[in-house]
C-alpha cells in the first residue's frame, strides 16, 4: 500500500471493546492526546518513543514501539471518522518510520483434515 493510502479501504476490518472504569472524555482524551497516549500505548514491557497525532478526519496517528529488547515496531492510523467524546474511527496499519505502509496479503488453505495453513 503506497503512502497516503487508508487502510482497510477493502472495507475489511474488526472491532475492539474494552471497558475501563474512567469517563468517556478521560478515555476520549488518552486516545487522542500524544503526551497521554504515549503512557499506555502498546503491549505491556514496551514504551512508545515516538507519537503524532493529528486528529481530524485524513489526519494521522504515526507511532513507533519499542520493545523491552530494544526493537521498534512503527504504526500508521487514518482517522475516518471522529466524534468527540464518544466515536474514533480509525484505519490501523504497520508502517516505516516515515509513515510508508504496506499490505501483507494471506493465503488460506487446507493442508491435511483439521489443519489449515496460512501463507
Amino acid at each position: 500500500m503506497a503512502k497516503g493510502a487508508d487502510a482497510g479501504s477493502a472495507g475489511q476490518g474488526f472491532f475492539v471493546a474494552r471497558d475501563f472504569d474512567a469517563p468517556r472524555e478521560m478515555v476520549f482524551k488518552a486516545w487522542t492526546e500524544q503526551d497521554r497516549l504515549k503512557h499506555w500505548w502498546g503491549p505491556r514491557g514496551f514504551t512508545t518513543p515516538f507519537c503524532e497525532i493529528d486528529l481530524r478526519p485524513g489526519g494521522v496517528f504515526l507511532f513507533c514501539m519499542r520493545s523491552p529488547e530494544g526493537r521498534d515496531s512503527w504504526g500508521r492510523s487514518v482517522f475516518r471518522e471522529i466524534v468527540v467524546p464518544e466515536r474514533l474511527v480509525l484505519a490501523m496499519s504497520f508502517a516505516d518510520a516515515e509513515g510508508t505502509t504496506w499490505s501483507l496479503p494471506r493465503t488460506m488453505g487446507s493442508v491435511q483434515t483439521g489443519r489449515s495453513r496460512a501463507c
